[in-house]
């Protein structure tokens, strides 16, 4: 399966990316790009990873992209469109936000 992100996901990594330039210096900025790239790569080769949160619809899954020794705040809020053998990533999201709340009907 391939992996697409929505114009919003994208949206999310280019803030998430500028604050961690602002919060934590350019080096960190390219670190952090490559934990959201291996991150893609783990949830295209196994989308069984994801788990399920209460509040959210039952096709909405999780995925934190933190890895063994390298910690991350972010997980990609995804859903497995089996018709169409794709996973659509709708948001990058931050672990302390109101994920419900940023569910919508995804496009």
């Amino acid at each position: 399966m391939r992996v697409f992100f929505s114009e919003a996901a994208k949206a999310d990594i280019r803030a998430i990316l500028r604050e961690t330039r602002e919060k934590f210096g350019p080096m960190q900025v390219p670190r952090y790009r490559a934990l959201i790239a291996e991150a893609r790569e783990r949830l295209q080769q196994m989308p069984t990873l994801g788990h399920h949160r209460e509040g959210l619809p039952p096709e909405a899954r999780l995925f934190h992209i933190s890895q063994p020794g390298r910690s991350a705040s972010h997980f990609f809020l995804f859903r497995v469109n089996d018709t169409e053998g794709r996973i659509d990533v709708l948001r990058v999201m931050h672990e302390a936000m109101d994920i419900p709340r940023h569910w919508s009907s995804p496009r």
